[in-house]
């Protein structure tokens, strides 16, 4: 947003990260923001307070120490920036934010009312929309379904815009220690319950939501020494 500050700009897009819990209390954070951006009227649990939406009184105060503003706390002079704004450039996750997160990523799947507000939004003028995502540019695309938007996949290494399309690719060398990577840590986790490798081409990611926490100093451990190596 032009209208705001790097600083602001860095903790705008770094709210929208949020990550959504179980309840419908939270999982309704970023479809309310984008109603509220678009000038829908938000959901009546959102509206109904303010304050319950930043993890109590201690994360709020510990934020605050650190200079830190809640998007919704400061809506009203957030929005009249935006509205004086000859552009506004939105960047939105997708994982956590325009869908629960959720146990597995195939399961991860977008609502059909925020699809409809991501076309709200693209057909707004002046607002031009960015998926960006750590999953691949085909799979982020693919769940959005939302045409003429711009996305990018695999956290920057490839990007879909109306100029066409540019990717990222690793040398021979890297791809091939990569692979090796990937062989390795494969050996490692066999037998760790739960855990998910996902070749995503030019980056690897290791999925372990579902496993015990005991496991977790092991996992970490196993990859740093494997990376190292």
């Amino acid at each position: 947003f032009e209208c705001l500050t790097f600083r602001e700009k860095a903790h705008f897009i770094g709210t929208r990260t949020t990550k959504m819990h179980k309840t419908d209390h939270h999982a309704r954070q970023p479809i309310d923001f984008i109603r509220l951006l678009i000038g829908h009227p938000c959901s009546p649990l959102y509206s109904s307070s303010l304050e319950q939406k930043w993890g109590g009184p201690r994360k709020r105060k510990r934020d605050r120490a650190e200079g830190l503003k809640h998007l919704f706390e400061y809506w009203e002079n957030i929005q009249a920036r935006i509205q004086g704004a000859k552009n506004i450039f939105l960047f939105l996750d997708y994982d956590g934010t325009l869908t629960p997160i959720v146990s597995s990523p195939e399961l991860a799947l977008c609502p059909l009312e925020v699809k409809f507000l991501l076309e709200k939004l693209r057909d707004s003028p002046n607002v031009f929309l960015v998926i960006i995502s750590g999953r691949s540019l085909e799979d982020v695309r693919e769940k959005v379904g939302v045409p003429g938007i711009i996305y990018v996949g695999n956290h920057g290494l490839a990007i879909q815009n109306p100029a066409g399309l540019h990717q990222k690719k690793l040398s021979p060398a890297r791809e091939k220690e990569l692979r090796k990577i990937l062989q390795t840590l494969q050996e490692s986790f066999a037998e760790i319950p739960g855990i998910l490798l996902e070749d995503k081409g030019s980056i690897l990611a290791i999925h372990y939501r579902n496993v015990a926490q005991k496991y977790f100093r092991w996992i970490h451990k196993a990859l740093k020494e494997t990376v190292e190596k």
